[in-house]
This record gives structure tokens, sequence and C-alpha cells, in this order.
């Protein structure tokens, strides 16, 4: 029964969960993802810290909006970061296709056909895309604008 009684007071004072002491200090940042001056659904906006490899990453909803997060925390580390953009497939939010249906079986048989990206391929790479953003102390806002 002390040993029970020992291991809560122990879990009660060291905490169970959240950011580890030395965890980087993040800043909340959100911004907005245009492609040729249109909201860009459904994207994934990646910042790639130059200082720690750090990376920060947020899905855009239908009116390009998107919040970052870090490890599963609200918000980005402080400095410069290389940008990426990706388009999510338009399936990847919905339901598969139900065992047994026609779709499902031409998805197993033929194999399903790579998606094309709206978007050109060198804004999914931190190499070529050419895209940065600055994280600042307190709240960030982050217009990421994508064209052909």
């Amino acid at each position: 029964m002390h040993r029970l009684a020992l291991i809560v007071i122990c879990l009660t004072v060291t905490g169970c969960g959240g950011a580890p002491a030395d965890a980087p200090e993040l800043h909340p940042a959100s911004g907005v993802v245009t492609y040729n001056g249109e909201p860009l659904a459904n994207a994934m906006v990646t910042l790639i810290s130059g200082s720690g490899g750090k990376v920060a990453a947020g899905k855009s909803d239908a009116s390009g909006t998107f919040i970052l997060m870090t490890n599963g925390e609200d918000g980005a580390v402080k400095g410069t970061h290389k940008v990426t953009v990706s388009v999510l497939p338009a399936s990847a939010d919905g339901p598969a296709p139900e065992v047994g249906s026609e779709e499902y079986e031409k998805m197993m048989t033929e194999g399903a056909e790579p998606a094309k990206s709206p978007i050109p391929e060198k804004y999914s790479d931190a190499g070529t895309s050419g895209l940065t953003a600055a994280i600042v102390d307190g709240p960030n806002q982050i217009k990421v604008e994508l064209a052909d």
C-alpha cells in the first residue's frame, strides 16, 4: 500500500506528459496559403527550422487558413524557416471506399492512380520551394503565396 502511495506522489510531483523542460519555446503561428491568388485547401504547410531541425506543420481549410503545430503543441520555434507546401489527396479527408464496393475492387485490382498535384512540385521540397518564413516572439501571421 505504501509503495502505491509513493508512486502516486511521485507521478503527481513530476507530472504526467507535457513538453520536456528543455523543449524550445513555441510561438503562436497561423496563416493563409494561396495559389495564383486563390485560397489553397487541403494543403500541408511545413516550416523546417534551420537551427535545430524542428518542424512545424498545419493543414489548410477551404479558405486556405492553417494553424502551425510542433510535436503536437500549437506554435513554431523562433527563427527563419524553409517552407514547403504539398496538397493532400482529396480522399485524405474522406472515408475509404467500402470493402466489396466497385470502387474498392477497382482500387485493389488496378491500384490507385497517383494523384497529380494541383501546384508545381517545386513547392514540396525545401531545397527548391524558394519559400521562407520568420517566426518571432508573440503571434505570427504568415502569408504563403504560390504561383505557376
